[in-house]
């Protein structure tokens, strides 16, 4: 039997014989299509998650009805997916929620899948008229929200690439990952992503484009404009805390403004370096220190451990601004971020004035939630659009947040930095789990567990520095 005819968009024979050796499937061949779509799909969100991701069972459950768990017990059965099922833990409406992971055989499988189909939707006639009258169908071309929407619609239509750079760039990337950026620009291609819709947690809309690497965003054109530069608020949710807490949480209290005043000196005083003065202050490493900041308002959880960046920071916060941190805990402070998001970045990065202004200005705006990148023939309007933008943050928000240049156009330099930010980080927690397995508080030593648990890290380390060289 010819394998293609199993899937409409001619998957790679590789990953059709992979899903035909499952007798339930082999039976079943329609099934291939919404199979690849929910790989693609939980693949886009363990490169989000870095590692496995929950999810609600009937997102995918809703696909097949009462077939859904042979599919699920079909592709662990090939190795494609690891699901961990979840006994003590419900979702919404009382639902078990499942943890879900793409494997290595499969991120391969997806590349290359994705790959050969982004080829052929460039380069095929017959391909190409399809999936034109696809659109028109759908009435894309004709979809007009009314709002700033409008903007980062256009922004997305107008993207336009060079395959072979593409392609250079995702062969310096994992598989997972490659599998992913490939996904994005078919979804670019057929115009068939979700919606644009607003965010009930945090207000933001999503957007393909936003979710494209650095380095590819670097090397793509939108409306035959290239990348002048980027920009983004600096330390976007450390920034707008005091002043989250004090409108939202203390209602403008006035025994409070002092420290407001305090806090909002460090963090929106373009000369200030928050990060430095902190990592001196609580003497630990300078990207120990952005980690925290990233994720500390989105409500990682504090350790008690003195040596822990974490807690450090949290004893500083509770010393040095007592009111404004009695406060806060008194909230739900896991939505913090959300509510700083929908209250204050998005008021500001989704103002339709920014966008007329750039358009005014012959720049194209790529929307990136707390940051933005200017595409234009030159780079002589970019800072009069940045200093439009910092007035507004000041109409808006009433303080003027500090924008940073996060400029980078050497695609190499950009793999080689994450790449490189990869390897120290897997070898951290390589250390890491190193120290657990040696602890006294582990008598069961499981050898053959961390055996391979080391090989695996070797291969991993090895990959990395093949990509390296690639690269350098």
């Amino acid at each position: 039997m010819n394998a293609k005819l199993y899937y409409k968009e001619a998957t790679p024979h590789a990953l059709n014989e992979l899903l035909l050796q499952s007798s339930h499937i082999s039976a079943n061949p329609k099934l291939v299509p919404s199979i690849v779509w929910m790989l693609n799909r939980i693949n886009a969100w363990n490169e989000k998650d870095n590692g496995k991701s929950r999810i609600h069972w009937k997102r995918f459950g809703n696909l097949w009805g009462k077939d859904y768990p042979k599919v699920l017990y079909a592709l662990e059965c090939l190795s494609l997916l690891k699901v961990t099922r979840l006994k003590l833990e419900y979702h919404r409406n009382n639902h078990k929620c499942y943890s879900y992971e793409v494997t290595k055989t499969a991120k391969a499988a997806l590349r290359d899948t994705n790959k050969e189909y982004l080829y052929k939707l460039l380069t095929d006639p017959k391909q190409r008229r399809k999936t034109t009258k696809s659109i028109s169908k759908r009435g894309y071309n004709k979809q007009h929200f009314g709002d700033v929407r409008d903007f980062l619609k256009a922004t997305v239509d107008g993207i336009s690439f060079n395959i072979g750079d593409i392609d250079k760039a995702c062969d310096c990337m994992d598989d997972g990952k490659a599998a992913f950026t490939y996904s994005l620009l078919i979804s670019i291609v057929k115009k068939d992503y979700d919606a644009l819709d607003f965010n009930a947690k945090d207000g933001r809309v999503w957007t393909p484009y936003a979710q494209l690497p650095p380095e590819i965003k670097a090397i793509i054109k939108v409306n035959g404009l290239s990348l002048q530069q980027v920009m983004d608020i600096r330390s976007c949710y450390p920034s707008l805390w005091a002043k989250y807490v004090w409108e939202k949480i203390c209602n403008c209290a006035p025994a409070v403004a002092e420290e407001v005043e305090r806090y909002n000196k460090l963090f929106l005083v373009r000369e200030n370096d928050p990060k430095q003065y902190l990592a001196n202050l609580l003497g630990i490493d300078r990207n120990a220190i952005k980690e925290v900041l990233i994720k500390y308002f989105n409500g990682h959880r504090v350790s008690k451990k003195e040596r822990d960046p974490f807690y450090k920071f949290d004893q500083y916060l509770q010393a040095t601004f007592p009111l404004l941190y009695a406060t806060w805990q008194q909230s739900d402070i896991k939505q913090t971020g959300n509510n700083i998001g929908k209250y204050f970045e998005t008021r500001l990065m989704l103002d339709g004035s920014i966008y007329e202004k750039a358009k005014l200005l012959g720049i194209v705006i790529g929307y990136e939630y707390d940051g933005m990148s200017f595409y234009s023939k030159d780079k002589s309007n970019c800072q009069a659009l940045i200093s439009f933008i910092e007035a507004k943050s000041v109409e808006l928000l009433g303080i003027k947040l500090v924008f940073v240049d996060k400029t980078k156009f050497d695609v190499s330099s950009i793999l080689k930095e994450k790449i490189e930010a990869t390897i120290i980080a897997e070898e951290k927690q390589w250390n890491n789990y190193r120290k657990g397995f040696f602890s006294k508080y582990n008598p069961s030593k499981d050898w053959d567990a961390l055996n391979a648990r080391k090989a695996a890290y070797i291969g991993n380390q090895t990959k990395r520095f093949a990509m390296l060289e690639k690269v350098t």
